[in-house]
């Protein structure tokens, strides 16, 4: 026999209206600790420490160095869509140049500095779609920071020479002050544009000021098709063009000068042979309107990823610059190989011929990441 209880019609309506007015309750009572938890998750700051140290050999005179290099980086959000951003830096050297060339075959390498602010900003976003910073910022991490660019040790990768050498442009280790605007109509497709102080600097007293008329000025943009990156598949496709126009004042002339560049770059995923991965990639930039330094640059990239073990990765590069005076081509063979999940170990190794001079510079690097 069902003993189940059967309430009066008069009093089922009153009992729904308690039980109602108890989840009411509850969920009034809760809510707040609800969105506290949210917003501590939310605004809960972010950090990060990436240490690289570096031997350099030159295997023909026998010449060595030393170079290391040690980030921090701290961010939070501040309000709705607000984020704050703070960059520092030290960087060590115990040894000379190992090698006189145009293009540096380290870009870690730089004067010894206890310690540099590369970054202080805030980023505000608009919707989906549009954001905003202002602040202190370097331009490489924001157009040279390719997948296929990271392979390599030369300096060239992380910022070309046509903008490197021909502005006092705030590319490590130097930043300046500037804004930033990002536009992503797609996941994939993003619209960069930049407008900084023209004398980048690593100090207080000549990073924070904006002082078009006696510093110039620089505008950089870019147009970049990407790919989101995963474990699976690191080197994932990317298409980009971008552009500058800088103003700056010439010691030699004495006067101002106005001259502009572009540069393409496209890196793609080709084939697959069992585990290992083919992709190849090229950049090729030139300035225009009288250069003062560098005229025109290119590279041909191949890379390998699944060498060695599965997260390995074999590349080699052919790079050529031309300057007024100077012409200078580096290959590079470079081999990455993660020992842990924030150790990696990457030698290799560079061909140089400048102005017809050969020279082989050596590398074996340690990069922590945490």
């Amino acid at each position: 026999m069902n003993k189940q209880k059967i309430l009066s019609p008069n009093r089922q309506p009153m009992q729904q209206f308690c039980l109602r007015l108890l989840l009411l309750y509850i969920g009034v009572i809760h809510q707040p600790q609800i969105l506290a938890a949210q917003a501590v998750e939310n605004y809960c700051p972010e950090w990060g420490v990436d240490y690289v140290t570096e031997g350099q050999f030159n295997l023909q005179n026998g010449q060595a160095a030393w170079a290391n290099r040690l980030d921090l980086e701290l961010g939070t959000a501040l309000w709705r869509n607000a984020r704050a951003d703070l960059g520092l830096m030290a960087t060590w050297r115990q040894g000379d140049e190992v090698a006189a060339v145009c293009q540096d075959f380290s870009n870690i390498n730089a004067p010894s500095k206890a310690l540099r602010l590369t970054q202080l900003g805030l980023t505000q976003a608009f919707g989906s779609k549009w954001s905003l910073f202002a602040g202190l910022g370097q331009v490489d991490r924001a157009y040279f920071d390719t997948p296929m660019a990271s392979l390599f040790t030369g300096a060239s990768y992380g910022c070309l020479p046509t903008l490197a050498d021909n502005f006092h442009i705030n590319v490590y280790p130097l930043s300046a002050l500037g804004l930033q605007l990002n536009y992503r109509p797609l996941p994939q497709l993003t619209l960069r544009a930049s407008l900084w102080n023209g004398n980048g600097g690593d100090s207080w007293r000549t990073q924070f000021r904006f002082r078009p008329k006696a510093d110039g000025i620089i505008h950089v943009g870019s147009l970049t098709w990407a790919s989101a990156e995963s474990d699976e598949e690191p080197l994932t496709p990317l298409w980009q063009v971008g552009w500058n126009v800088g103003n700056h004042y010439r010691p030699a002339t004495g006067g101002r000068h106005t001259q502009a560049g572009f540069w393409l770059t496209a890196e793609q995923p080709v084939c697959r042979v069992g585990k290992a991965h083919l992709h190849l990639g090229a950049t090729y930039s030139r300035e225009f309107r009288d250069p003062e330094v560098a005229k025109s640059y290119w590279n041909v990239i191949a890379a390998c990823h699944g060498v060695g073990t599965r997260s390995g990765t074999l590349a080699v590069v052919v790079e050529r610059a031309l300057y007024h005076e100077d012409h200078e081509t580096d290959v590079e063979l470079s081999w990455s190989q993660p020992l842990t999940s924030w150790l990696t170990l990457q030698p290799a190794v560079h061909f140089l011929r400048t102005n017809g001079n050969n020279q082989t510079v050596g590398q074996l690097r340690l990069s922590c990441s945490f």
